[in-house]
């Protein structure tokens, strides 16, 4: 008899994870060997194989190129390295509201959100659960439909 949760569909690996003694696979993730850090492609190939890892590197590239190094994303000068950081005030980011309705109202669920700005938190949330209108005209034309 299908379960509420597969819906009569065809139960997946997925569905029920194995538990330790099922498990198939005797290595841990911690017990695999891992990736050398290589600075070219013949490297990483030989790096691959050893680690028995299930992709590998274009045929087309030749192995004695170096691997290319992308760029991390915005301006590394001015990143300040985690042990220079000033420290995070919590107090001053719990007593602010985010930005999105749905941590709003699981800060109210929760009791998070401060006694002064319990009437904003609630309003939000409030508009935020308010249908649009082109939900509002979507739903008035299938009542008319019926």
């Amino acid at each position: 008899m299908p379960t509420k949760k597969n819906r009569g569909r065809t139960p997946r690996a997925t569905d029920n994870p194995p538990n330790q003694a099922q498990t198939t696979n005797s290595q841990t993730a911690s017990d695999r060997p891992r990736l050398a850090l290589t600075s070219t492609v013949g490297d990483l190939r030989r790096s691959l194989e050893a680690t028995k890892a299930t992709w590998q590197v274009a045929k087309s590239l030749r192995d004695n190129a170096p691997l290319p190094r992308y760029p991390l994303g915005g301006a590394t000068q001015t990143f300040v390295p985690s042990n220079n950081a000033p420290p995070v005030d919590w107090t001053k980011v719990g007593r602010t509201l985010p930005s999105d309705p749905q941590l709003i109202a699981r800060r109210l669920e929760l009791g998070l959100v401060p006694e002064d700005l319990l009437d904003l938190a609630k309003r939000t949330v409030e508009l935020q659960r308010q249908p649009t209108k082109r939900q509002t005209a979507r739903k008035k034309k299938q009542i008319r439909r019926k």
